[in-house]
């Protein structure tokens, strides 16, 4: 075949070449060295290539499907197959796995892989064009570019719209856009304009989302991933200077042009603040941790809840300038909601936090555990990950003693439980619940609880069985309307996972104290968390 098609007359070669997919327009071009200095390919050729080849299943893989209104995304979020899907970098011609990019590169409408639904990669045609040959200029017939970009600027009020369930690009404090159906008709809603207020004031919450999802499909099947020719990995955004630091701002991100700091794709469940910032770390010592999580001290309209999502950040590490995970360069906060915000500030493990500058310098001194301890030696990230190690294990226990004494607010309800108990029940109560350690006597940051006071605990919880017992073998019950029975197994069964965790992490941080060399095995070893090289 190609050496028929060189045969032919040059306009025709260029008439052909100009209906080959990006892949052929390539490979074409590598058959001879003929093909090769009549398409004479450019960086866009090859981007091109590479955005038709990561919507293949055998190169890119499958494709994710997000869905805006309620961020709901399948593979989920912690689905290995995430590890199977490839993106483009038009920058760098590389597939890439998702580590390399932050989430609008590769959730946001216009960088998305379409949907073969949406678009079948097999019809795509180069927009490849012989050497000296000059586009033309002429206005095309349609739409001024007036009229296009008010079509654009209503194409995507009805998209904010749509993805917000309504409420469109309003203030908190003001009623949703949908409220107003003149609104809705001017943003070119579909399937409402022989509607009036009054009838779709009357249609149901359902009724309306069917229209939203409805006109949303529409305008994602026109606009997705028509921005994807611009789509870059954190590395070459770096390099291109995409991603500086903003000097003033509230809540600014803490980066410097050296250190660059983002947001990972990934927001993730741990059980405890150790796993987040030391995951596995347990597997390099004698102590393992327990195979389950404890449930969490107060967790906030999540009863019975056992774990906490947490947000990852990917960091550049100014020494091997490989992009990592924030943990590896031992930066990082001690609350849940913790930002690399300077309005939050953050924690460092080799100085104490009065100790440390926030200053560019300081970020740009920054180094992940290899390069710290090539520059300053094993012993020196020994002492530099046990300090910050101490500092997250105390706050952990300080957690885990709360979780004990208050079992969870059992003392409380039996009290209550008590109320209309006769006196010689309530005498002997309220002996158990004086020589038992209390919640307030133990309200600090520090951890206070003694492997005696855990002992005291089991021995207060046998008295008061006791009493329960012998006031049931009475019958002497019809004074209280607790179910004494159902909130004593309670009371065990959170009390045993409480204190294995506790007994575990006070076990563990005494070997980590004498055997900090065991955090550094784990810092460098296979899966350290080195996970992005550039």
């Amino acid at each position: 075949m190609a050496v028929s098609l060189s045969l032919l007359p040059m306009e025709l070669q260029f008439s052909i070449i100009r209906h080959l997919d990006p892949i052929g327009l390539i490979s074409l071009s590598q058959t001879s060295s003929h093909f090769r200095l009549v398409v004479s390919p450019k960086k866009k050729d090859f981007a091109e290539r590479l955005l038709q080849l990561e919507l293949l299943p055998e190169q890119g893989g499958p494709t994710p499907t997000f869905r805006s209104r309620d961020n709901y995304i399948s593979p989920g979020p912690l689905d290995p197959e995430w590890n199977d899907i490839l993106w483009a970098c038009t920058s760098c011609l590389r597939l890439l796995p998702h580590l390399y990019f932050d989430n609008n590169s590769i959730l946001r409408l216009g960088y998305r892989k379409p949907s073969p639904l949406i678009f079948d990669p097999r019809h795509a045609v180069t927009t490849w064009e012989p050497a000296g040959h000059r586009v033309s200029r002429r206005p095309k017939k349609g739409k001024t570019g007036d009229d296009a970009l008010r079509e654009d600027k209503k194409q995507r009020l009805r998209y904010s719209i749509c993805v917000t369930r309504g409420r469109g690009t309003a203030h908190r404090a003001q009623p949703p856009l949908s409220n107003s159906l003149s609104t809705l008709l001017a943003s070119g809603m579909a399937g409402i304009s022989q509607t009036t207020q009054a009838e779709f004031d009357a249609l149901t919450p359902e009724e309306k989302l069917r229209i939203y999802d409805d006109n949303a499909e529409v305008i994602e099947r026109e606009r997705c991933g028509n921005k994807r020719h611009l789509r870059k990995c954190n590395e070459c955004r770096y390099q291109h200077g995409d991603l500086r630091p903003h000097l003033n701002g509230r809540g600014r991100r803490l980066k410097t042009s050296k250190m660059p700091i983002l947001p990972s794709r990934r927001t993730v469940t741990f059980g405890m603040h150790l796993d987040r910032w030391f995951p596995g770390f347990s597997d390099a010592l004698e102590n393992r941790r327990p195979g389950y999580n404890a449930l969490l001290y107060q967790a906030i309209y999540r009863e019975g809840a056992r774990d906490r999502p947490m947000a990852l950040y990917m960091a550049r590490c100014p020494g091997c300038e490989c992009w990592q995970e924030l943990r590896n360069l031992r930066i990082g906060g001690d609350f849940l909601h913790w930002k690399p915000n300077v309005a939050t500030g953050y924690s460092r493990s080799e100085t104490t936090p009065e100790e440390w500058s926030r200053s560019e310098a300081s970020l740009d001194e920054s180094r992940c555990n290899a390069c710290f301890a090539a520059e300053n030696g094993r012993e020196a990230l020994a002492e530099a990950l046990w300090l910050w190690f101490e500092r997250l294990s105390s706050f952990e226990l300080k957690l885990l003693e709360w979780r004990i004494l208050s079992s969870p607010a059992f003392m409380t309800r039996i009290h209550h439980g008590y109320n209309g108990a006769p006196r010689e029940y309530m005498k002997r109560l309220k002996w158990i619940l004086d020589h038992m350690p209390t919640l307030q006597q133990t309200f600090s940051m520090m951890p206070m609880l003694s492997y005696y006071d855990i002992a005291t605990i089991r021995l207060r919880q046998t008295q008061w069985r006791e009493l329960w017992e012998e006031t049931k073998l009475k019958g002497d019950r019809s004074w209280t309307t607790c179910d004494m029975d159902k909130c004593y197994e309670e009371w065990v069964s959170n009390l045993d996972e409480a204190e294995e965790h506790w007994r575990w992490l006070m076990a563990c941080t005494g070997e980590v104290r004498e055997r900090p060399m065991a955090l550094v095995e784990w810092a460098l070893g296979e899966d350290s968390g080195k996970s992005v090289e550039v």
